[in-house]
């Protein structure tokens, strides 16, 4: 049953476990940690916002990958694209599973990088259907921001659920630009994901506190870093 009186389940959710990691991106906002032996071939980026940096070092250590990029609240990099032939440029935003089906069309596995602003609940909302699991079966590695703002203690629940039962959580990391916490979780937090059918190794829990030095910086640099330790 879920008790929306108590953190603890959801904290249940939210124990890494331990792979090889490494950063790409900035040291800032918009920087991933990815597991570093779990990296396809096609790379699926929502929410690029105004900085490709990650998807430039992901194309830099996976050389000839397909990129597909997805915002459409900017522009499209002209310089980017023009430096990776192999990326493609949208310019509309992900909102419902469908849009995020349309995209993925590929039989191959993908990485998909996702911060949309909230609108992964809605993505990810139906959970019983034959698209979606056919979409996840395909998602070799998940690097998501989840928003929490707005949102109850069931509906993030569901969520986080969801993707535990498909996924190993490899990182967890919680967004600075705002202090404010619901059930004691940062209010934006960053979290990484290897699905389960294609995780090598043994499943062995990680005690390391967040931030993690050399992979972790703040996403707001002039703001101290959010301690999250509750998995230790």
């Amino acid at each position: 049953m879920i008790n929306p009186s108590s953190p603890n389940q959801l904290y249940d959710l939210l124990r890494p476990v331990k792979t090889k990691k490494i950063r790409l991106g900035p040291k800032a906002d918009s920087g991933y940690v990815v597991a570093k032996d779990y990296l396809p071939k096609n790379l699926f980026s929502y929410g690029v916002g105004l900085s490709c940096d990650f998807e430039a070092d992901y194309i830099n250590l996976v050389p000839n990958c397909s990129v597909a990029l997805f915002d459409g609240t900017v522009r499209a990099p002209k310089n980017f694209l023009d430096a990776y032939p192999n990326a493609t440029f949208y310019n509309n935003n992900v909102y419902t599973l469908d849009h995020l089906g349309l995209a993925l069309q590929t039989e191959e596995s993908v990485f998909v990088a996702m911060d949309i602003e909230g609108s992964e609940f809605t993505v990810f909302k139906n959970t019983e259907t034959l698209q979606l699991e056919n979409i996840i079966s395909k998602i070799q590695q998940l690097c998501i921001e989840v928003h929490l703002e707005n949102k109850d203690y069931i509906e993030i629940f569901q969520l986080l659920h969801l993707f535990q039962q498909h996924f190993y959580l490899v990182h967890i990391h919680g967004n600075n630009h705002r202090k404010q916490t619901i059930w004691n979780l940062p209010i934006c937090i960053e979290l990484t994901y290897i699905n389960k059918s294609c995780f090598l190794q043994e499943v062995v829990y990680d005690n390391t506190p967040c931030p993690v030095e050399g992979l972790d910086y703040p996403c707001e640099p002039f703001t101290e870093d959010l301690s999250l330790n509750w998995w230790c």
